[in-house]
């Protein structure tokens, strides 16, 4: 006669409701984060104290030639039409079994859709005539520990 084991499905039953009440919690501190990541994104393509003309008369400042950036901080760009702004787009995403031993992963994203914003890749990369202003991970780096306290508070 072997050894008995009583209990076992309550277990697992509670585990089962742990991980799902741990998934919906992560998915709230992710979704609170990624707002907060995607408004200073805005934030940061938003200026307008510069037209395109006071660009030009600046000598074109953003020029790889002559790089003369006149902001600080020097990822900042300027809002002319809003098409860079309206590009800008940000959600939270289960990825089923990509986590260690197959688990559900949960992504939040902000980024520039190129197909709303042909030109967002050379502002943040730079081209062969203007300098690069990644305020994508600029805006990050500078949020980190705010964004990554607001993940553990609101878990």
């Amino acid at each position: 006669m072997g050894i008995q084991i009583t209990g076992l499905d309550g277990v697992r039953r509670e585990l089962k409701a742990y991980e799902k009440a741990l998934y919906k919690n992560a998915t709230r501190a992710m979704t609170a984060v990624v707002e907060d990541l995607a408004k200073a994104v805005q934030e940061n393509i938003g200026l307008t104290d510069h037209t395109l003309e006071d660009l030009k008369n600046m000598g074109h400042p953003y020029a790889l030639a002559h790089p003369a950036n006149p902001h600080s901080p020097e990822y900042s760009v300027h809002n002319q039409g809003g098409t860079l702004k309206e590009s800008i787009e940000s959600g939270v995403e289960i990825q089923p079994g990509m986590g260690a031993l197959g688990r559900d992963i949960i992504v939040g994203y902000v980024g520039a859709n190129e197909n709303k914003c042909r030109y967002a890749r050379w502002v943040i990369t730079g081209s062969t005539k203007m300098i690069s202003r990644d305020f994508l991970t600029e805006t990050m780096d500078i949020e980190r520990d705010d964004l990554e306290k607001k993940f553990k508070d609101e878990m």
